[in-house]
């Protein structure tokens, strides 16, 4: 028996390993195709009283119009890919060597390979303990944030706001904005692309952050380290954001009655992912 779902599954795996633009045309194909599939059923469904004479004039009518709606996703979906590669390329040349320091943006850095930084994490690991080394990290996380956390707005401003077109200043941005600004500036870091899980957002109080980083950064006990590490540092950035945006009561709105966010998970995914939940108190 002919299954539709499968069919639509079967041709997407033979996309995936097609070319890029290859598989973006195939997915415009498809949505269209499903679109016309299923008006195509509700017509043959129709009591015949309701059906249209399909006349060669009405025809053509339907292809341009399917034709249309085709170009329209078309172009959509390159937008939304211009702006994506745009942002890309804006955390790409973020990193630049002036005077033989290197910068990310107005902010000196320095850089470790990850070899090497997951090394040295590992070496403290095997003279202090591994119990006690995740709870100093944890610790040291929430410390080492804070200077970052209270300057953040200016190096927002210095950094985003005024190198990007149309970009908001940071006291234009809404809480869940500022969360999001501070996550796509951190992501420039090398930590790994940093993201807010939309489906555990003020779930029960709660907020998730997920780290993504496609080198393996947080495979092996090094690497867990360096996550509990950033699991202090996110809660103290998420606390000082909602800190600052107490500040005015205007604006606070639902987030009035929290002082800070609290850790309560870290959940590895597998050496290039982990996540944290933190509940609002």
């Amino acid at each position: 028996m002919f299954n539709l779902a499968n069919c639509i599954k079967k041709i997407k795996d033979i996309g995936s390993k097609l070319p890029g633009d290859f598989r973006l045309w195939l997915d415009g194909v498809l949505f269209v195709s499903t679109v016309v599939a299923f008006l195509w059923l509700l017509y043959e469904f129709m009591p015949d009283d309701l059906k249209i004479q399909m006349d060669t004039r009405y025809r053509l009518a339907i292809f341009l119009l399917f034709a249309i709606m085709f170009l329209f996703v078309m172009v959509v979906t390159y937008r939304s890919l211009f702006y994506a590669e745009r942002d890309r390329r804006e955390l790409e040349e973020s990193f630049h060597y002036a005077r033989d320091v290197l910068y990310n943006g107005t902010e000196p850095n320095i850089a470790f390979r990850i070899v090497t930084f997951k090394n040295m994490l590992g070496g403290m690991a095997s003279k202090i303990g591994k119990n006690v080394i995740q709870s100093t990290l944890n610790d040291v996380g929430r410390t080492a944030a804070a200077d970052f956390a209270s300057h953040l707005p200016e190096i927002y401003d210095q950094n985003v706001s005024l190198r990007g077109l149309g970009k908001k200043r940071w006291q234009a941005l809404s809480f869940e904005e500022q969360i999001n600004a501070w996550a796509n500036y951190d992501t420039r870091t090398g930590w790994g692309a940093i993201k807010l899980n939309r489906e555990v957002i003020d779930r029960q109080g709660q907020i998730a952050i997920k780290i993504d980083h496609p080198q393996n950064l947080f495979d092996g006990d090094a690497g867990l380290y360096f996550a509990h590490f950033l699991a202090g540092y996110c809660e103290t950035v998420l606390t000082t954001l909602l800190v600052e945006l107490n500040k005015h009561p205007e604006i606070a709105g639902k987030y009035r009655n929290f002082s800070r966010a609290e850790l309560v998970n870290m959940t590895p995914r597998d050496g290039e992912v982990v996540e944290f939940t933190y509940k609002w108190q």
